[in-house]
């Protein structure tokens, strides 16, 4: 529109010239070209700008030639105002004056002796200073109004309208001393040149006076023109303010504190002083109030710093020739700027989005130092870890540490990865020079840091998931390996649910870092064989693993070769990983096919079978990992390892009988330990006895059990009551395939203590409450009929409520908590069970309590 408008003036220009302009005077010609040069001189240059900005080839050039101007501008027409206002006045008037006193080039000037006599007296001298005069007093006048209306329209620590008269040049010069000598000498003259008149000495000296009179006069007026028009545009803006459409002002303000701390940025970094530009920026932050505006002037500060230094950063030459000042220089800029950042916090609270943002640019603007230079004093050794071995990586830790101690930046940290901008960033990854490794080193670094600060805030609501959104898979990768690296160092993990982060953090990672996590925190014993997180992993290894057997194998690889990197690779070996994968199918048809892991990952059988099943992916098993060819625990294959010893072939009995013993007790342990793990792991139990059901371990530990392999006071040794529970149903449960082995009755488990005199028990307190849950179960009458059993129990019973302090209610009711899991029992059962406690603790049945005990209600699973 702009561009079609200027073209229809030139062409109405030309045509105006063409027809009538060339019959004019030569001073109407002069007047016309002043006044179109003057009225549309916006209109004309803006068209200019178009049309140069609409050629390619001058585009550039031209676009670098505006920036430059506006530098200039700010600094002639803006900071400088003041100067440059009265240097102007000072020399047109002396070149007016010098014109119409020497006529150098003989134009006809009126005579000023002719037409301004002061010769008639006082009262004539007053009547000719008096009008302009008032002018004046009008218009300090409307100052006054000015002065008592704008008190409250603040912005940036600046009045609004005093802005905008400071702006202009009229009013500048209208607070000059050449205004006071206009002024002065306009009113001094005339009163002078009575005194002169009739001095024919001074007859020069007056034609001087009267020169300057007409000079003062001239300006004054023209002055008094401009200053109405800056009255008009002031009380234009004040009607503005007061309907609040005066946002223009700001946006001016703002951008004139943009250009001015762009130059005092450059100066101080000429300087070398960047506590040169803190300072300044530190007065005028401190002249502000409202908490918004501190935010919106460092954020345009900032970014108007930032662009300028990327505009520079593109020029090479630029680059290459400043680095040796860049690298004394930007070091103490940034630790001011960090110093300066940490007092505006506490001073005036900024907002986390301003203050992510500024240290953004901040980062940005180091990365970009790092990106195009070319110099060895900037290289990063890819061998040393450390950040601080180099001086610019070493200001990029400073720079986030101090972003990060602002903990509601979090969220913002997280989502900035999804940003389309930082995404383009990540190309880095997949070059290899110096500069991109110091940037990989740094951005590593920031990652680290920022799943620090993730678990420290320890927030739910915040899904650090977010982060790999929009990213490419190199990213992922990177993201990955340092979130393995990060939690590996750790060791073992605290104890997480699902609420916590940690498990946000693992789930965050790509599969291969994932499973190769969980799997590290599995073979991990580290003297613990099970940890309290074996839950979250059981769930989450089982659906990565659920693919096809390509995917399965390709899963596994790069996971062991993750593990494999971390501090436990001499326990879990490459060999010790290998076996667990190829050899999770195979039948174990002795407990010697334990030998082959060795003892130095010190995981128990039991975790080596349950490992094996998780990689397995199996939702189901049909049968039991063991089958035992030989019921004498494989005395044939020992025999025969034994045999491969040179030293003896004739294999001892006694040696033999401890071997047997040992294996036994492995074989006890691996029961026991699988029901301990079931109270941390309720999925590898079921009550469900289908084999679509039942899982590889648990039918590996009913093998065990039903075909006499162990010894169960071994077993149930301290086991808790859900867990013999559990141990009650796999012997309870009739199976065909183990019926010549095993049978089950009431005393099975009473007769497998190791100890059950009346004085007495073993097994622990889950026994104590196993029988007490039984009490009411029908199936156990014989049981409770035997006096030597109810003495036991008795005793047993009044040492644990004694040791607990608890009533037989209170009691009873902890037990029903702890089975809550295996089954819920109701209101009548318990009292059932309390009544039948109080009569074995008082011998005080009632009729009513024993026509309750005749029915005996079966104690029933889930």
């Amino acid at each position: 529109m702009q561009k079609s408008l200027a073209w229809f003036i030139y062409i109405i220009f030309l045509l105006g010239e063409f027809l009538f302009i060339s019959k004019f005077e030569l001073e109407y010609k002069i007047l016309f070209y002043f006044l179109t040069i003057i009225l549309s001189y916006r209109l004309l240059l803006s068209g200019i700008s178009f049309l140069l900005l609409g050629i390619p080839y001058i585009k550039d050039v031209f676009e670098l030639f505006l920036i430059r101007f506006k530098i200039i501008k700010q600094n002639i027409l803006i900071d400088n105002l003041n100067f440059y206002t009265k240097m102007l006045a000072i020399t047109s008037f002396v070149f007016m004056y010098l014109i119409i006193r020497l006529n150098p080039v003989n134009i006809k000037f009126i005579d000023s002796g002719s037409k301004i006599n002061f010769s008639d007296g006082l009262f004539s001298t007053i009547k000719n200073v008096t009008p302009v005069l008032s002018l004046y007093g009008m218009y300090f006048g409307f100052l006054q109004f000015i002065a008592n209306t704008a008190e409250k329209d603040i912005y940036m620590g600046e009045n609004k309208l005093n802005y905008i008269l400071n702006r202009s040049s009229a009013y500048q010069l209208s607070k000059s001393k050449m205004f006071y000598f206009f002024i002065l000498s306009f009113c001094l003259i005339p009163f002078l040149s009575v005194f002169l008149y009739r001095n024919t000495l001074f007859t020069h000296l007056q034609k001087d006076l009267n020169i300057i009179w007409q000079l003062d006069f001239l300006f004054l007026l023209l002055l008094y023109l401009f200053l109405v028009i800056t009255m008009i545009k002031t009380v234009s803006t004040t009607i503005e303010l007061r309907i609040g459409k005066g946002k223009w002002i700001e946006s001016k303000i703002l951008i004139d504190y943009k250009i001015f701390y762009e130059n005092l940025f450059w100066k101080s970094y000429s300087l070398d002083k960047p506590s040169m530009f803190f300072s300044s920026l530190k007065k005028d932050i401190e002249k502000i109030i409202e908490y918004s505006e501190v935010e919106q002037l460092l954020n345009g500060v900032f970014d108007e710093v930032f662009e300028a230094f990327k505009y520079k950063s593109y020029n090479n030459r630029w680059i290459d020739s400043n680095i040796p000042k860049l690298l004394s220089y930007y070091p103490k800029y940034i630790n001011e700027f960090t110093t300066f950042m940490k007092k505006c916090n506490i001073d005036k609270n900024i907002s986390s989005k301003s203050w992510f943002y500024i240290f953004e640019l901040h980062q940005q603007m180091l990365e970009l130092i790092i990106k195009y230079n070319k110099s060895e004093l900037l290289k990063v050794d890819e061998f040393v870890y450390d950040i601080e071995s180099n001086s610019f990586t070493k200001m990029y830790k400073l720079l986030f540490d101090t972003l990060i101690l602002r903990r509601d930046v979090l969220s913002l940290l997280i989502s900035d990865y999804s940003n389309l901008e930082s995404n383009s960033n990540n190309y880095f990854l997949i070059y290899n020079t110096p500069n991109d490794r110091a940037i990989f080193k740094i951005r590593e670094y920031k990652c680290k840091s920022l799943l620090k600060l993730y678990l420290s805030v320890n927030d739910n609501s915040i899904d650090i998931g977010h982060i790999n959104y929009l990213n490419n898979e190199n990213f992922k990768e990177f993201y990955s390996k340092v979130g393995f690296e990060f939690l590996s160092d750790k060791g073992r993990l605290r104890t997480f649910d699902k609420k916590d982060v940690l498990n946000k953090i693992i789930l965050s990672m790509n599969n291969e870092y994932s499973l190769a996590f969980m799997l590290y925190q599995l073979l991990y014993t580290d003297y613990t064989e099970w940890d309290d997180n074996i839950e979250f992993y059981d769930a989450e290894i089982k659906k990565i693993m659920r693919c096809d057997e390509e995917r399965q194998n390709y899963l596994f690889n790069q996971a062991k070769e993750k593990i494999l990197s971390t501090n436990i690779s001499h326990r879990i070996t490459d060999k010790l990983l290998d076996n667990l994968w190829t050899k999770r199918k195979e039948k174990i048809t002795d407990f010697y096919w334990f030998n082959q892991f060795g003892r130095r990952h010190q995981m128990s059988e039991l975790k080596i079978i349950y490992v094996q099943w998780l990689l397995s992916g199996k939702e189901f098993s049909f049968s039991s990992r063991f089958y035992f060819i030989n019921d004498s625990f494989s005395i044939s294959k020992v025999t025969t390892k034994m045999k491969k010893s040179e030293k003896s072939i004739k294999v001892s009995s006694n040696k033999l009988h401890w071997i047997r013993v040992r294996n036994k007790e492995k074989m006890d342990n691996f029961c026991r330990e699988y029901f301990l793990l079931t109270d941390k792991l309720d999925s590898i139990f079921t009550n469900k006895f289908y084999l679509l059901d039942q899982n590889e371990v648990q039918l590996s530990v009913e093998y065990l059990l039903k075909t006499n392999k162990v010894d169960l006071s071994n077993v149930i040794e301290n086991l808790s009551v859900s867990s013999l529970l559990r141990l009650e149903r796999i012997l309870s449960y009739r199976d065909h395939r183990y019926n010549r082995y095993f049978s089950y009755t009431s005393r099975t488990i009473f007769d497998s203590m190791s100890s059950n005199s009346p004085f007495y028990w073993s097994g622990g307190e889950g026994v104590l409450e196993f029988y007490i849950l039984k009490i009411i179960d029908s199936s156990y009458d014989v049981l409770y009929r035997d006096t030597q059993f109810l003495d036991g129990l008795k005793r047993r019973l009044i040492s644990s409520l004694n040791f607990h302090n608890f009533t037989v209610n209170e009691y009873v009711e902890l037990i029903s908590e702890k089975v809550s899991t295996i089954d819920s029992i109701s209101i009548f059962q318990k009292e059932e069970i309390i009544c039948k406690l109080n009569d074995l603790l008082y011998n005080t049945a009632t009729k009513h309590n024993q026509s309750r005990l005749d029915y005996k209600k079966p104690y029933r699973y889930r």
